[in-house]
């Protein structure tokens, strides 16, 4: 029988709040539908007796350093999607630094299709700001007023160089005016 129900039953769940309960978990289509202590099966569940087992949220890493395109002989996003899920990230936040670099919207739309087709968690990629296309991520995506923290830290600077500083010098001048 196929379902898009998961009943994870009797694990040790770790709660929001830092406490433990002995309970169950149901998930449907991909997503937490109930938590409780004790919850009744239905045919539809795919039940996983977590008896012994602790039940954890998931992670979420948010400076990964995947290395497709131009570096898969390092590590390519099905296997690093891989580790992730290995090791309990069920979401993660790539670095631009890759072959070529991820500082256009045409190679974030190519890492984002990749993804698509080859990760096994959830994933987002951050676009590399440089001194070059700082105006157009401000125009393009409305940055107008955000501070410059948030570019520069949201917004990737590569920090070797005059590169952070003509960025840093751009950002400065656009928001002062």
């Amino acid at each position: 029988m196929s379902s898009n129900t998961l009943l994870i039953s009797q694990a040790q769940i770790l709660l929001s709040d830092g406490t433990i309960m002995t309970g169950d978990v149901r998930i449907h289509n991909g997503k937490i539908a109930q938590i409780g202590s004790e919850i009744i099966p239905t045919e539809n569940d795919n039940i996983v007796d977590a008896t012994g087992l602790t039940l954890l949220p998931g992670v979420i890493d948010p400076q990964a350093y995947f290395r497709e395109p131009g570096l898969e002989h390092k590590e390519d996003l099905f296997t690093a999607s891989c580790a992730c899920a290995k090791g309990g990230v069920t979401s993660c936040l790539e670095m631009p630094n890759t072959r070529l670099l991820t500082t256009t919207q045409a190679a974030l739309d190519d890492k984002l299709q990749r993804s698509a087709d080859h990760c096994l968690v959830n994933y987002g990629f951050f676009i590399g700001a440089t001194a070059e296309n700082l105006p157009d991520l401000i125009e393009g995506w409305n940055l107008t007023g955000w501070p410059i923290t948030t570019i520069v830290s949201g917004y990737i600077v590569y920090t070797k160089g005059t590169i952070f500083t003509e960025v840093r010098g751009k950002a400065l001048s656009f928001l002062q005016n």
